[in-house]
Formats: C-alpha cells, structure tokens, sequence
C-alpha cells in the first residue's frame, strides 16, 4: 500500500501558506493543496483532526499533522533533507533561526490583527475578502453573509478587537 501525498491545507492570501508552498517546491515534494473557505477554515481543520485553528497545516503522509510555517519546515527537513531550507553554516543557521523567531513573534501577527479589524469594521472590506480570498461566489452578497461570522472567526482566533 503506498503512502498518502503530502496534504497543504491552506487559505488564499496567507503569506505563511505562501512560504510553505516555496518550501515544498524547494524541496519537489508532490503535495495535494487544498484550499478552505477562509473565516469558515477553523471547524474543517479541526474534523480532519488538527489541533489549531491555523493555517498552514500540512498532514504527512504517515498521517501526522502539523501547524504552523516553522513547525512545518522543520517537519519538511526531517521528511526530506536535502535541499536543506537553511543554510549549513552555523551562525548564517543561528541568524535565519532567528529571523524565524522574530517573524513568528513580532511581524505575522500584524497582518493577522489588521485584517481582522478591518473585516470586523468594513462591509466594503468584506466583500473585497469574499471576492479575493474564498470560493464564494456573488462576493457582494458574500460579504452581507459573513457579516455576522466575523465576530465568531476573531473570537475563534484568539483576538476580539
């Protein structure tokens, strides 16, 4: 029986999702990309058993699953070493360690904070997000529909304002 591919769960406009696709690319790993309705992605993550609300999340073929771009390069190495997404020196590695770190702490939740605010207080933006970042058709009208779902989605991620 031969192994399941790699699974990319992902939602359009992540840049972590983005960094994870050019790491699999990297590596020419074949993987199934499978887009989920953004806002709507926290309850299909957690029925196929992930533990977070987050994307990316990559399940493995040995049915793992992990979260997160860091967690998921590290993953990624151990899967298949080589090309190494780092360098092999050891202060440019302890360097690009720590711009990971630093990416993770202090930039990404910026634009996660920032377009949830702006999803919870423009209807304007709303329609724009359903048009560009979900399957959805007749974004207009989708924006009017997930009005009363943006409260629940920045609640789900942790952040109310």
């Amino acid at each position: 029986m031969s192994e399941r591919p790699l699974r990319l769960y992902a939602i359009a406009l992540s840049h972590p999702v983005i960094a994870v696709r050019g790491m699999l690319e990297r590596k020419r790993l074949p993987h199934r990309y499978v887009e989920l309705l953004a806002g709507l992605h926290p309850p299909a993550l957690f029925a196929r058993g992930f533990r977070s609300a987050t994307v990316p999340a990559l399940e493995l073929p040995d049915g793992s699953r992990v979260q997160g771009s860091l967690a998921i390069a590290r993953a990624l190495e151990t899967l298949a070493p080589l090309p190494s997404l780092y360098p092999a020196e050891p202060r440019a590695r302890d360097a690009a360690d720590e711009a990971e770190r630093w990416g993770e702490a202090v930039l990404q939740p910026i634009p996660r904070r920032l377009i949830r605010w702006v999803l919870r207080h423009s209807l304007r933006q709303r329609q724009w997000f359903a048009g560009a970042a979900t399957q959805l058709p007749a974004p207009a009208l989708a924006g009017i529909a997930l009005t009363p779902l943006v409260p629940v989605s920045t609640r789900q991620s942790g952040r109310d304002r």
